[in-house]
């Protein structure tokens, strides 16, 4: 039966040496050495571990996407999911997505885009909120790096009932604080671990809701194509707690704290949230 060793933590030194080269050692910082057989070890993972913002820890496995860009993942029941949202400029296979500076631009394209919201680049990309991807870089289904997909309604729903249903399910996976979330976001909790980031979203002519909404595509759509209702289902979390118009306020709506699956128009820009294939 073959090992399969998990490294967490620790380097791994090559060994020059004529009489062991069937034989890897690893050197663990706390000065222990361990030894294993070359040809009994299956494969070597190496994982990172962070923080959860929830005050745990996670030692799931790390995944790049084709720019460079790194994402740590999170188990939630079966699944496993990105804990960011999607970064990447391009398809998995190296192809360019168009990036789109305005909203005339954004109406007429009919291939892979993003853009930044507002589309302000310089504000909002080395930010953790991502890119908005339009409805065919969905079509496309080469978006999330190889071995990941774009989720389809019944992984967004799988999930929710895992963590007990639309409301309850928000608050766990919404980012604690105020950093991303309008104040006061007492509600959430972020025990999943999936770290929910309110990334607003472009609609028919205008951004909306950063800092109030997540919103991500789903995979699956409805078979009806109209300017109105491309098909596309996306979810929607929407926070309990959103600031007034004017700023000055905090309004409560708990029936708000929800998820819920919505039909975007054709000129929707929404986030990405990657699941693992396989699950």
């Amino acid at each position: 039966m073959k090992l399969f060793i998990s490294a967490v933590i620790f380097s791994v030194w090559a060994i020059n040496c004529s009489l062991c080269q069937d034989t890897m050692y690893i050197h663990k910082s706390d000065g222990t050495i361990s030894k294993f057989s070359v040809n009994n070890i299956d494969s070597i993972v190496f994982y990172a571990t962070y923080s959860n913002g929830n005050g745990s820890t996670n030692t799931n496995p790390t995944v790049t996407d084709v720019d460079g860009n790194v994402y740590h993942t999170v188990t939630i029941g079966y699944q496993t999911w990105m804990v960011e949202n999607l970064k990447t400029t391009k398809y998995n296979d190296g192809t360019p997505l168009t990036y789109i500076n305005s909203l005339a631009a954004w109406q007429n394209i009919t291939t892979g885009a993003y853009c930044w919201y507002n589309f302000q680049q310089t504000t909002f990309k080395n930010t953790n909120f991502g890119p908005l991807y339009n409805i065919q870089t969905v079509e496309n289904g080469n978006l999330c790096p190889a071995g990941w997909r774009i989720p389809n309604n019944s992984d967004w729903k799988s999930l929710i009932e895992y963590l007990g249903g639309d409301k309850l399910a928000a608050v766990q996976m919404m980012e604690t604080g105020t950093t991303h979330w309008y104040q006061p976001n007492s509600s959430a909790t972020n025990t999943s671990g999936f770290t929910a980031l309110p990334s607003g979203s472009l609609g028919e002519g205008n951004f909306s809701d950063i800092g109030v909404t997540a919103e991500w595509w789903s995979s699956d759509n409805n078979g009806v194509l109209s300017k109105n209702s491309y098909g596309y289902y996306f979810v929607w979390l929407y926070s309990q707690m959103y600031s007034a118009s004017n700023g000055a306020n905090i309004i409560e709506d708990p029936d708000q704290d929800v998820l819920n699956y919505c039909y975007p128009n054709a000129y929707a820009g929404n986030s990405v949230r990657c699941i693992q294939v396989g699950n």
